[in-house]
Order: C-alpha cells, then structure tokens, then sequence
C-alpha cells in the first residue's frame, strides 16, 4: 500500500501555515464558518500548499522541505493520490491546546488522514481533490526590493486605515528619483492621505536589471491588510512588482527550510 508520512513541530505548523491560510479564507462574518477545503500536494522531498481566496484577488503558495518535516516517508505514484484535500477548520481544531510533535499519517485506503500527538489520535476524512482547481503559475519580476517585514507591516496598516485602495510604485530607474519604493493611500472626499517613499537607506537590497522599466498598480488595501501579520514577523521580504502584474512577497521561514510566495492583483481599471 502506498505511503506518505511526516511529523511537524505544533506551534511551528499553526503559526506558519494554519494562520496565514485562515486570513487568506478569513470571512467577514465571523460565525460563518464554512468548510475551507485546502489541498497539500506531496512531493518526493517538499510538501506544497497553493490556495487562493474566493475571488481569485490573493493567492499564497507555502513549501516545506525535509529540514522543517522529520522522518517525511513518500512512496506515493499517482498523481491523483499525491495531492490530498481536507478542511483547514478541522484540522485548525485538532490542533487546539496541543504542544510538540504531530505526525501525519496517511490512510489512502480508507481516505483519510490519521494525526497522533501524546496520547491522542484523531482520524481526518479527506475531500476530493477538484481537479479543475487551478492555481497562476507566477514567475518573479525583474524588479524587486528587500525590506524588513515590520516596515512593510507598518505601510500595510497606515494605508488600509485611509482608503480601500493604495497606489504603489517601484522606481527601476532612480538617477531622476529620490525614491525607490512608495506607498500612496487617499481619503475620498478630502483631502487627507498618506505617502510612504522608501529610499535607498530605507530598503535593504535593490534589485533591478538595466532594461527593467517603473512600475505602477493600484491594490486594494483589505487584501494586503490581511498578509500583514504574515510578514510584519519576517526580519526580511522580498517585494517583486511590474505593471499590471500581482504584488509578490516572497520570504523564507525555518533557516530557508520553508518558502512562501504572498501574491495580490492588481485593481483592474475598465476602459
């Protein structure tokens, strides 16, 4: 019978997977708990989870290699098998009060996933895996910027508290500019806003090729208040950006064991 198998710190699971995938799904109805059917896709040497929110505006993509899963055991063949869903809700609750090691053991012919931690066993049923779930296969641009995580957190919750949307702009080329990343969030109706514009003192590494043109979106601030618990604990990300192109945030978790992608689009403008 085919095998996929795995332990996982506790509190390393909850607080770097569990929670970002939650606000990506977060209702504003706060009794409204549907089921969050999210799917983990086992690789030979990673475990990958792609989701995207309900109105395909966010995605997050989150990769665990062997140096954060112990004793990982994969001799799964098909394809079909390799990707197993579940509701994220449930196994959020399995994972209430418990502390250390779970492991993760999977059933395949019984559908299900078997979790054991101390003198607990739980048996979660799995979904269906929907096969025409797609998911954007986003390359990085050219542009980017890296930034402590607590800066970004910082310009997330000033912007969102003025208006629903934010102006962003990423200087390629800065000979003419004294900036190279800046935030600008106006109040409807008055005349307050505010201007975030980081220079080459307030970022930590600038990366751009000579080709590389400015870039400029308009992004909905509810989206990118969501990811801002997410990297405000990153010492540093990654901000990838070009025009009419989703805002990428790229940072690793676990000494580069764990890589995950944040992605929002941009406001789309009709003609």
């Amino acid at each position: 019978m085919e095998q996929m198998g795995f332990n996982i710190e506790v509190k390393l699971l909850r607080e770097n997977v569990i929670a970002p995938l939650s606000k990506l799904f977060e209702s504003k109805d706060k009794k409204d708990k549907k089921a969050i059917i999210i799917e983990f896709e086992c690789e030979k040497e990673k475990i990958m989870i792609k989701e995207k929110d309900s109105s395909n505006v966010m995605f997050m993509s989150i990769e665990l290699d062997e140096g954060i899963i112990s004793d990982y055991t994969n001799d799964l063949k098909d394809d079909e098998i390799s990707k197993i869903a579940f509701d994220l809700n449930k196994l959020q609750d399995i994972l209430t009060d418990l502390t250390g090691i779970i492991s993760f053991e999977l059933d395949s012919e019984n559908k299900r996933l078997i979790l054991k931690s101390g003198a607990y066993t739980y048996e979660l049923g799995l979904n269906i895996v929907r096969k025409d779930k797609k998911h954007p296969e986003l390359e990085s641009t050219e542009n980017s910027i890296d930034i402590k995580g607590q800066e970004l957190y910082t310009i997330f919750k000033k912007c969102s508290g003025i208006n629903k949307f934010v102006d962003v702009k990423l200087i390629a080329e800065t000979d003419d500019s004294d900036f190279l990343l800046s935030f600008i969030a106006r109040e409807s109706g008055t005349n307050t806003k505010v201007k975030v514009e980081l220079n080459e003192f307030g970022v930590s590494k600038y990366n751009a090729k000579s080709d590389c043109s400015n870039a400029f979106d308009t992004f909905n601030t509810g989206f990118l208040d969501l990811l801002k618990e997410s990297v405000g604990k990153m010492p540093t990300i990654r901000v990838f950006m070009k025009d009419n192109y989703p805002l990428l945030i790229h940072y690793e978790i676990i000494e580069g064991h764990g890589k995950v992608i944040l992605g929002v689009a941009p406001r789309l403008v009709s003609e």
